[in-house]
């Protein structure tokens, strides 16, 4: 290809590529509803925008992959204990894990440590966490479990709040699938390590995430004029 047949290539890209914008998208789920305790292997299905989230219920395995699946829940506002106010309040709901008979449907290590695993169609950056039920000495664990960050597991990760609880990611965990869950070999807070089987439990309320959204941006007129000039050269010296 000569210089100029190259030149005009590029030009022709450059103003194309030009006509798509890649922009963040911020989506927020809530998961607090009554839609109640679902089947064996049934999930629970949400949308936000063209990003749909389908959430699921397992045990958690020790690595931070995902086991063996469990019932999934999603329940309203309840009536718990307050830590911070010392009273009983009314507080959200959110989705919870049951595992076997007695089971509470909070996530919980009660019986196996449960997990709910959050998938979605679309590359997601993980920005933020939101929980209920929470008590001072809860904590979560977290993995990426398919996408760029797939292997990544911390199992005991602070909640901040009491009550309703949230957390924060201070560093982009990009993929597909995350594992949000109760590990309760040891429990971590405040600078001190318990032996707490079963002491982490909480229900997950909502959460935040971000992607890319690609979409066509319309070319200026004198964009598509450019185009056509270009085009219109190239016939001229071809009938030449």
């Amino acid at each position: 290809m000569g210089l100029r047949k190259t030149a005009c290539a590029a030009l022709v890209y450059g103003v194309w590529t030009g006509a798509l914008s890649a922009a963040p998208v911020h989506a927020y789920f809530d998961l607090v509803g009554h839609q109640g305790l679902q089947a064996v292997g049934d999930s629970l299905e949400f949308e936000s925008g063209d990003l749909t989230l389908s959430a699921t219920g397992h045990l958690l395995n020790d690595d931070g992959s995902i086991g063996d699946i469990r019932r999934i829940g999603q329940y309203g506002y309840e009536t718990a204990w307050d830590w911070s106010s010392h009273s009983w309040t009314v507080q959200g709901g959110g989705l919870g894990v049951t595992t076997g008979h007695r089971d509470s449907h909070q996530v919980d290590s009660r019986k196996g440590d449960e997990v709910i695993k959050l998938s979605f169609n679309k590359t997601v950056t993980i920005e933020r966490l939101y929980f209920s039920l929470v008590d001072w000495d809860d904590d979560f664990a977290f993995s990426v479990v398919d996408g760029e960050d797939a292997g990544a597991f911390y199992p005991h990760v602070d909640i901040v709040g009491e009550g309703y609880g949230y957390y924060d990611f201070h560093q982009d965990w990009t993929g597909t699938m995350f594992g949000i869950g109760a590990a309760n070999s040891t429990c971590h807070k405040r600078g001190k390590t318990y032996s707490c089987d079963n002491w982490d439990n909480f229900k997950l309320k909502g959460v935040k995430v971000s992607y890319d959204d690609i979409s066509p941006v319309p070319l200026p007129a004198a964009g598509w004029m450019l185009i056509a000039a270009i085009g219109g050269m190239g016939l001229m010296r071809r009938r030449k």
